[in-house]
């Protein structure tokens, strides 16, 4: 039996691709039906012993039919990522807010170029709400929160926390200063590469772009780099353009792969951070708090400052225990305008439809000189950074 042409097994596989977007779309629609009946009831969103349930089941069937159980696992997590977003925008947000403040696409607001970390996290937080959103890119992260508070931009996405660095600080400057509202958050898996204008040596490369955080990151591989110079530069996808512009073959930018593929240059080196798990959290803030249904697991957000007297923030540590709200961060920020005294950022687990979270805060603010609430939103755990792995 002679083989087939080579256009013969193209054909078949784009068949294959075919059938394989239309079952996802019909999978997709019966996402949406399930969120539907899920909606006003106590059932959770999310049931974490039938998901893995349904990954074991399908790798096993897989192995059946030759397939890697690596492979499987990775397209399965996705896709079941994908169907409980989708059942939680369904859940969050009424019909309205599907599109922007004037009826139009809504417009998400980041800092940075297309493909930078901050650019991934907004599409994959968005990313459910198909062509009903678009998203632009700004120079500063001052500008991003204008975009929204002028109402060019209905959503800004802010870094928050990163897991080697810690918080950056003018996120909570901003929830401070601003009467934005926390609506959601996203973990942003970050995949530092060197990214050059052409496979070269190692030791041809003077000057590196990148943000001083990515540098931060890299500090061990960095270490190795002699006679090369660090610039620090505002944004890692836009460091890359920069080396693709300037076509300097002695120039190199620390970024994710994602900036690579957009502007075609070579990743002469992989995974160069010092961590292999690192992540960023970035919240996502508007001018409006969400509603949230009372099966979406949720976390509510705080700022407060305390007289300064002994035992102040025990007391408030004490009334979230009392109401049973379990604490997931707690952060401390001086005040540059008052020496000597802190402001407190705390996330707790539950959300602004449960009585106790609201009693909770009630009660703090008899000992607290100043308590924001920042909003009650969405939560994405620890264990949902599986995902964007």
């Amino acid at each position: 039996m002679l083989p087939k042409k080579l256009s013969d097994l193209r054909v078949a596989l784009d068949e294959l691709d075919q059938k394989l977007l239309e079952t996802l779309a019909k999978r997709e629609l019966i996402s949406v039906d399930v969120a539907r009946i899920k909606s006003g009831g106590k059932q959770p969103l999310r049931d974490r012993v039938r998901e893995q349930e349904i990954v074991d089941r399908l790798i096993e069937k897989g192995k059946r039919e030759g397939l890697d159980a690596s492979f499987v696992k990775r397209v399965y997590n996705e896709i079941l990522d994908h169907s409980v977003r989708l059942q939680q925008s369904l859940l969050v947000n009424n019909p309205s807010s599907s599109t922007g403040r004037d009826g139009s696409r809504a417009v998400v607001a980041f800092r940075g170029g297309e493909a930078s970390y901050t650019y991934l996290a907004a599409v994959r937080h968005f990313g459910v709400r198909g062509n009903d959103v678009s998203y632009e890119g700004f120079k500063t992260a001052q500008e991003v929160v204008s975009a929204v508070q002028s109402g060019d931009a209905d959503y800004a996405v802010l870094p928050m926390e990163n897991t080697a660095a810690g918080a950056f600080s003018d996120a909570y400057e901003v929830l401070e200063k601003t009467d934005l509202k926390i609506v959601g958050e996203e973990l942003q898996r970050l995949d530092h590469c060197l990214i050059t204008l052409e496979n070269i040596p190692l030791h041809r490369i003077r000057r590196i772009y990148s943000p001083p955080q990515a540098f931060e990151h890299c500090r061990s591989f960095l270490s190795t780099m002699n006679d090369c110079r660090l610039e620090a530069y505002p944004d890692t996808a836009l460091a890359v353009r920069r080396v693709r512009d300037d076509e300097d073959l002695s120039q190199a930018a620390i970024a994710g792969e994602e900036a690579a593929k957009l502007y075609g240059l070579p990743i002469l080196k992989r995974d160069i951070s010092d961590r292999k798990e690192l992540f960023t959290r970035m919240v996502i803030v508007a001018k409006d708090e969400v509603r949230v249904e009372t099966n979406v697991p949720c976390k509510t957000s705080v700022i407060f400052s305390t007289d300064h007297e002994e035992g102040a923030l025990s007391k408030c540590l004490g009334v979230l225990a009392k109401y049973g709200c379990n604490l997931t961060k707690i952060e401390s920020r001086p005040r540059p305008e008052t020496p000597w005294e802190y402001l407190f950022y705390l996330d707790f687990e539950g959300g602004k439809d449960k009585h106790s979270v609201d009693d909770a805060l009630q009660a703090m603010k008899k000992y607290t000189k100043k308590l924001k609430k920042l909003g009650s939103y969405p939560s994405q755990s620890r264990i949902d950074a599986e995902a964007v792995r």
